[in-house]
């Protein structure tokens, strides 16, 4: 039957393939529209799409909690152009899943994968999402699945992957420590060097990572225009926040290591709810934190103000992470290595 769903978009997909363009959110996106049509209940696993069908999930939803028996298929779009497939049945409050994966081998659909579990964990949130797991007694591996059932403004979803999505929650402090470009406070740069980097160059930046730690000299002028075209900040202000050579004209610069890699599949993603724009030309967008690991759809709020340019670059301005006392703990992120610990862990190795 999966093979079956395939088809009734194989259109779309040949197109793109030949396009190139499999796995680009246009292509993607038209593919959960036809699904939709179809009366199918899909999402996107990148979280960049209204679900179609939502209310399907939501009467499932309330049949789980009433302890009724019902079921219900859930499509995953992924970005290659297949998906997975979630057949949901429910009875007594229990929910069992049979889940498949499809995948395009050329020009053919082939569904092959398949396993059955029941969840042990199943959260649902009348306010905008669906959070489940299976049973670890039933298996093992697979994450939390987290399913937004309530549409979302698409100029929030392009605001999000302009702005927060490219540097996000993982290794960095950029969002979940309250700085401005008057005061960075504890800001982190080490953090984001890299991921600048690769935002403005499409690259990678040329500094591995080692298990035994590395440490390297990068020219003055190359790591601040990495910083300068992203923020507002002059050269003092920069090299007071790192270690700057003075002798030599270079900043030194760490990769994290071993020992503070700080490496985790259970990070947050951002979500923009709302913008406004200022007076002043700059924008000021206000995020959730989504964090399936504890299905929440709100593990903090913050506001982040940025800056778009004429020239179509922009600069961050601030961050401002809003007083709750639900706010989750940033427990995913790890702070780099002082210099005395590093010489600790890593001088004996070099």
């Amino acid at each position: 039957e999966s093979v079956e769903i395939a088809e009734k978009y194989r259109d779309i997909y040949e197109t793109a393939e030949k396009k190139e363009s499999v796995g680009t959110l246009e292509t993607t996106k038209q593919i959960v529209k036809r699904l939709g049509k179809e009366g199918y209940a899909v999402f996107d696993y990148a979280n960049q799409i209204n679900m179609e069908n939502p209310d399907k999930v939501r009467a499932f939803a309330v049949r789980v909690e009433e302890k009724k028996t019902a079921g219900v298929t859930i499509l995953a779009v992924n970005d290659r152009g297949g998906f997975t497939r979630y057949d949901m049945k429910t009875s007594k409050g229990s929910v069992d899943v049979e889940k498949s994966s499809l995948y395009w081998d050329g020009n053919t659909p082939v569904s092959e994968y398949r396993e059955e579990y029941t969840t042990g964990t199943w959260i649902y949130n009348e306010k905008g999402y669906l959070f489940f797991e299976r049973n670890r007694l039933t298996g093992t591996g697979g994450g939390r699945i987290a399913v937004r059932l309530e549409p979302l403004d698409d100029t929030c979803r392009e605001l999000n992957r302009n702005y927060l999505i490219p540097v996000g929650y993982a290794q960095n402090n950029m969002f979940t420590e309250d700085w401005s470009e008057t005061e960075y406070k504890e800001l982190n740069f080490y953090d984001l060097y890299e991921r600048l980097y690769r935002l403005k160059t499409g690259e990678a930046a040329p500094y591995e990572f080692a298990f035994t730690g590395r440490t390297y000299e990068v020219p003055a002028a190359q790591f601040e225009d990495i910083f300068q075209t992203y923020f507002r900040i002059d050269s003092r202000t920069l090299r007071q926040k790192t270690n700057f050579n003075e002798a030599d004209g270079t900043y030194r610069y760490r990769p994290r290591g071993l020992y503070d890699k700080g490496t985790t599949p259970d990070v947050p993603f951002p979500e923009v709810t709302a913008y406004e724009e200022k007076a002043d030309g700059t924008v000021k967008l206000t995020v959730n934190a989504v964090w399936p690991k504890k299905s929440m759809e709100k593990a903090f709020s913050h506001e982040v103000v940025v800056r778009p340019l004429e020239d179509g670059t922009y600069e961050y301005v601030s961050n401002h992470v809003i007083p709750s006392d639900e706010n989750a703990a940033p427990e995913w992120y790890m702070d780099r290595l002082t210099d005395e610990q590093w010489q600790e862990y890593y001088e004996s190795t070099q």
